[in-house]
C-alpha cells in the first residue's frame, strides 16, 4: 500500500496572525523533515492540524516544506511583475494551500502563473475553496471545498470565465483546510505509487499533475446516505419540499419523480456540482 514514501510536499499557510509554521510534538512528524521556506513564524495549530491531516493518509512524506501565502505570491509566483515565476523548494511533488483569499485585481495574474508553473514543474497543486478565488480557481490545480457547503460559481466566472464550477472534490473531513491536507496526502500516495510500481513507471505520464488529478476525481465516490433529493415529509404542507424539489432539480438537472426505488438518489448519480 502507497504511505508517500519519499513524496516532498510545500504546505503553504496564510500570513497572518495565526502563523504558518508547524509546531507540537506530534508523533506523526517522527522521521519526517519539516523545513520552512522564507521568513518564520510562530508554530500555528491550524499548520499543524492541516499537516496531520495529509501524514494521516501518507505517513511516509519524506518532507514537509512549510511557507506562508505571501512568499508564495511574491518570492514563487511573482504575482504583478513581469518576471516569470520561480522554481518551488527543490523535490517538491505536491503543494497544498490550505487558506482561502483573494488578491482584488491580480486573482488572474496570480492563478495563471500557479498554472503555469504546475505544467512547467510539474507537481500537484491542492488549493481549499471556500468561494474565493485563491487558491482553488486554478485550471490546473485541485480545488478542494467542504461538503456541507453549496459551490460557488460566481466567483470562479470572474476570472476563469462562464462555466466554471468549483470545487472540484469535497471530502467527509468538516471544513476545508483539512480536507485540502487529506487530498495532498493522496496525490502523494499516488506519486509514490507512479514512481514504485512496475506497471505504472514504465508509464512518463503516470504522475503528471493532470493524471492525477484525473484519477482522484474519478476515484471520489459519494456517501452511502448522499442524496440530491429531497426527503419526503419534511414538512406538513408541502412547502419545504417544494423547495428543495425546485433546488434539487437545478442542481442536478433531475426531477424527484426520477428516484431510484429507494427514493434516496436520482437517475444522475453524480451531483453536478461537487461530483
Amino acid at each position: 500500500t502507497p504511505t508517500g514514501a519519499g513524496v516532498t510536499v510545500l504546505q503553504v499557510e496564510a500570513a497572518g496572525k495565526q502563523g504558518w509554521t508547524l509546531g507540537g510534538t506530534s508523533d506523526r512528524y517522527r522521521g519526517v523533515l519539516v523545513q520552512p521556506v522564507g521568513p518564520t513564524s510562530e508554530p500555528s495549530p491550524h499548520a499543524s492540524m492541516v499537516a496531520n491531516a495529509m501524514l494521516r493518509l501518507a505517513p511516509g512524506v519524506e518532507r514537509i516544506y512549510t511557507a506562508s501565502s505571501s512568499w508564495l505570491m511574491t518570492e514563487v509566483l511573482r504575482a504583478g511583475t513581469g518576471e516569470p515565476p520561480r522554481p518551488l523548494p527543490p523535490g517538491t511533488s505536491v503543494a497544498f494551500c490550505a487558506w482561502v483569499g483573494s488578491a482584488g485585481g491580480a486573482d488572474d495574474d496570480v492563478l495563471r502563473r500557479a498554472d503555469f508553473l504546475v505544467q512547467r514543474a510539474p507537481f500537484v497543486l491542492v488549493g481549499g475553496y471556500t468561494g474565493q478565488p485563491l487558491m482553488g480557481a486554478m485550471y490546473n490545480g485541485i480545488a478542494v471545498g467542504e461538503a456541507k457547503d453549496r459551490p460557488n460559481r460566481g466567483t470562479s466566472d470572474k476570472v476563469d470565465g462562464p462555466g466554471r464550477c468549483k470545487p472540484d472534490l469535497v471530502t467527509s473531513h468538516g471544513a476545508a483546510s483539512p480536507a485540502t491536507g487529506e487530498v495532498a496526502g493522496a496525490a502523494a500516495m499516488l506519486i509514490e505509487a507512479a514512481g514504485r510500481l512496475p506497471r505504472l513507471k514504465r508509464h512518463p505520464e503516470a504522475a503528471r499533475p493532470e493524471m492525477v488529478k484525473a484519477v482522484l476525481l474519478a476515484g471520489a465516490v459519494r456517501e452511502a446516505d448522499w442524496t440530491n433529493l429531497p426527503d419526503a415529509g419534511d414538512s406538513a404542507d408541502g412547502t419545504t419540499a417544494t423547495t428543495e424539489s425546485t433546488e434539487s432539480t437545478e442542481r442536478t438537472g433531475a426531477s424527484p419523480d426520477a428516484a431510484n426505488a429507494d427514493g434516496r438518489v436520482s437517475r444522475h448519480p453524480l451531483d453536478r456540482s461537487v461530483g
